[in-house]
């Protein structure tokens, strides 16, 4: 009877053994996968963000070039000077709001996916705020 007890406790212990081989195995696995989305998430937003300092550039080059026209637009139909000096301070206005909100470091960005993910939520937060401010004021 002794053996039979030894022989099932034996078979018992290696089955665990077997199962935790297999449980460490997943959690490798798990980590492995875990690694490489985080990878793949953070080289997106990466190029994401990319777009953004792009597309900031533009809107900095194509207010430069606004500005001295819209002055020079004012001055050729003989608009008031104060609707053209508000329009020429609320564009420079706009330019340096879009500058503040969308200027992020994008190779000094954090590993740290929680930490990306607030700067973002925030980023898109200021610029509805922006828009909500700049449009009625802009077309009003």
């Amino acid at each position: 009877m002794e053996d039979f007890s030894n022989t099932s406790l034996n078979n018992n212990n290696d089955e665990l053994d077997a199962m935790r081989l297999q449980l460490a195995e997943l959690k490798n696995r798990i980590e492995r996968n875990t690694e490489l989305n985080e990878k793949h998430m953070m080289s997106a937003i990466k190029r994401k963000m990319r777009g953004v300092h792009r597309s900031i550039y533009r809107v900095i080059i194509m207010g430069l070039v606004a500005i001295p026209l819209w002055g020079l637009i004012g001055y050729v139909w003989n608009l008031p000077w104060y609707f053209t000096a508000f329009t020429i301070v609320m564009l420079s206005c706009s330019m340096i709001a879009d500058y503040i909100i969308n200027h992020v470091d994008v190779d000094h960005m954090t590993d740290n996916m929680t930490d990306t993910a607030r700067k973002l939520v925030k980023m898109k937060k200021y610029r509805l705020r922006q828009e909500f401010i700049a449009f009625p004021v802009l077309t009003g």
